[in-house]
């Protein structure tokens, strides 16, 4: 469940106001996803080089600024769909709306080859890496609001195109079946409450493998009419008092549970 709880923070992380570390080069970092150097797909200012630019990401867009001096190697900015680019490039949105409107990522790079990276928080950024609050990209005399608002799209959760207001602070998440409007005052308190309900887990190494487990439920008694050996697959089933069963996977399908 670990994996699952990570993905839950990693994006609520993201959206919530609150307490987070600064943004280290110590911090555990992940290598560079490929080999080959990023390809710039639109150049949004430069000097003397590239210093804010996208690259394509599948079917959406990694936008990326140079962080703090120009003679550095580290980039930081965000996944987004191509409407988020298109809203900021005509000024509808601020750079930094679009910047946090989607999973945030800090990329050493050589050259334009990515090194390592790192998935953080918004919060977690340097505040001297931030443009300037409500600034848009070519209309310096235009506010617009630094606090996004997302609608469900293609690729996740992404800019609502003309709807961010000016930046107070106040998180708008919206989905299919659902609208939610967070004050800046309560959303640390409803973080801490969505914290305290995911699943705690115990993360362990196997000493000669060397690789890294989660230990989802300590107390699993197994149920079989033939003995189990190395290999065979079970099913896990949890009553609601949480205590856990196992169960060969052809049993457990022969007709004996009926899906509710």
């Amino acid at each position: 469940m670990r994996y699952l709880r990570n993905a839950f923070v990693r994006n609520l992380s993201g959206l919530l106001p609150g307490p987070a570390e600064t943004f280290s080069k110590d911090w555990p970092s992940k290598a560079g996803w490929t080999d080959e150097d990023l390809v710039i797909d639109e150049v949004f200012y430069r000097f003397d080089e590239p210093l804010f630019f996208s690259v394509k990401a599948g079917p959406m867009l990694l936008i990326l600024q140079k962080a703090a001096s120009r003679h550095g190697n580290l980039y930081f900015g965000s996944v987004v769909a191509p409407e988020v680019v298109e809203a900021m490039t005509s000024n509808r949105v601020s750079v930094r709306a679009a910047m946090t409107a989607g999973p945030v990522y800090v990329l050493e790079m050589d050259g334009m080859q990515v090194t390592r990276h790192w998935n953080v928080a918004a919060a977690s950024i340097p505040a001297s890496w931030w443009p300037t609050a409500g600034t848009c990209l070519s209309d310096h005399e235009h506010i617009a609001g630094d606090t996004p608002s997302f609608s469900l799209g293609r690729g996740g959760l992404r800019l609502s195109e003309g709807k961010a207001q000016s930046g107070d602070g106040r998180i708008d998440v919206k989905g299919v079946g659902f609208s939610i409007s967070l004050d800046p005052d309560a959303a640390p308190s409803l973080w801490a409450f969505v914290a305290s309900l995911l699943p705690q887990t115990r993360r362990v190494r196997h000493r000669k493998r060397g690789s890294d487990y989660d230990i989802m439920n300590e107390a699993v008694s197994v149920q079989c009419a033939e003995p189990i050996k190395e290999g065979d697959v079970l099913c896990v089933y949890v009553e609601e008092d949480g205590k856990g069963w196992a169960r060969p996977r052809g049993e457990f399908n022969d007709g004996r549970f009926e899906t509710l």
